[in-house]
């Protein structure tokens, strides 16, 4: 993931990583990328939030009721994100 916003269309995102790029190095800055965009993913479903790329703009996702303590798998966390209104392909990691 990290790889991706690192060499896909400029965004918030990017920017940060070019920043950290040319304090710390390239593996370094993948690492902090995607940590971050790792803790980003995480706040979004918190708080049922969408992400846009524009800074102070956010809109709230009705997600349905999901117990945080109960294990998900991969096909049910698919889903949940789907009825959120996300556009998720599963790619095989063959």
């Amino acid at each position: 993931m990290a790889q991706g916003i690192a060499h896909g269309k400029p965004n918030p995102l990017r920017r940060f990583f070019l920043r950290i790029r040319a304090q710390k190095g390239y593996n370094k800055a993948i690492v902090v990328l995607a940590r971050k965009a790792l803790a980003l993913i995480h706040r979004l479903l918190a708080n049922r939030e969408r992400y846009l790329d524009e800074p102070g703009t956010v809109k709230t996702v009705n997600l349905p009721k999901v117990r945080p303590d109960r294990e998900m798998d991969h096909d049910e966390m698919i889903q949940l994100l789907m009825q959120a209104g996300y556009v998720v392909q599963k790619l095989n990691a063959a």
